[in-house]
């Protein structure tokens, strides 16, 4: 009997790790599975609107990591027709995304760059990004919180955004310094995507080393130097928590890192309805935040 609860704890404290620990890289190379060509399909990736196989390509030319990188041409018959590349995001509590990008031209197309899209609220609802305009100003942020910068074209640029869905918030980067802080829709939950995309306007972008990271990559055996008790665990109708002080929120995410529960108090969770598995709470206070995790029968 000991040795199956032992088993047990090992497997869910590595379910656990594996949801908050993930990072997920492309740099388009050959040794991740990437081909020269075609890229839409590749790896999870697509291609939307006006940007089709022969205009989107995986190349060797130019790369800011390795050797390769993706190359978005425009094309000429669909002058200020919107295009891009996209790519589904990870439904994480707290996540990073980053991308080196390549400007092909000043004075020709707009670039809409790691732009992050929502469905929760309205379809495809934009939350932020980086909007590089034709006459070299760049405006950062959402449609309310934008700061100006201005941009060169041929020349890499690392953009990164930290998106917390607990506070509604999202920090933009530029070369690794933080340029802006926005807040976004309450009732906003996840991400569907991030994209790149631009209007056609004779000349392209390039784009490479690409990072999506969950953010709660903390570590669990801390939680065992506090005091916080989950009970009873498992549990098939209600769960308790005590031992928390001063708390700020507590989240709940299934065994794919989805968020199913959010509170800023502790009442008894009734998780009657809860489908049977894994499940990871998050309890956030003033001063720290802690892991714990229990099973649903």
């Amino acid at each position: 009997m000991k040795k199956k609860l032992l088993l047990s704890a090992f497997i869910v404290f590595l379910a656990t790790k594996h949801i908050f620990s993930q990072e997920t890289k492309f740099s388009f190379e050959t040794s991740e599975g990437f081909t020269l060509g075609n890229f839409n399909g590749q790896k999870g990736w697509s291609n939307w609107g006006y940007v089709d196989a022969s205009h989107s390509q995986v190349v060797n030319t130019i790369a800011s990591l390795g050797n390769n990188s993706v190359s978005i041409t425009a094309n000429a018959e669909q002058e200020e027709n919107w295009g891009g590349i996209f790519y589904d995001v990870p439904n994480y509590p707290r996540m990073s995304i980053s991308a080196d990008v390549y400007m092909d031209s000043v004075g020709a197309s707009d670039y809409d760059m790691l732009t992050l899209y929502s469905m929760d609220v309205e379809e495809y609802e934009r939350l932020g990004g980086f909007y590089y305009n034709f006459d070299s100003t760049l405006e950062v942020g959402d449609f309310t919180s934008i700061t100006t910068k201005s941009w060169q074209a041929n020349k890499w640029y690392n953009l990164k955004v930290n998106v917390d869905f607990s506070t509604k918030k999202i920090e933009y980067f530029i070369d690794q310094v933080k340029v802006l802080t926005s807040t976004f829709n309450s009732q906003v939950t996840s991400i569907k995507e991030f994209d790149f995309e631009f209007d056609n306007y004779q000349s392209g972008f390039k784009v490479d080393n690409v990072k999506i990271q969950n953010l709660d990559n903390l570590d669990i055996h801390n939680v065992d130097k506090v005091q916080i008790q989950l009970y009873p665990n498992p549990t098939g109708d209600v769960l308790n928590i005590k031992g928390v002080k001063e708390l700020d929120v507590l989240s709940v995410f299934d065994a794919s890192g989805k968020l199913v529960y959010q509170s800023q108090s502790l009442s008894p969770i009734d998780v009657k309805s809860w489908k049977s598995g894994l499940y990871v709470v998050k309890i956030k206070t003033k001063t720290s935040e802690f892991i714990n995790k229990f099973l649903k029968n």
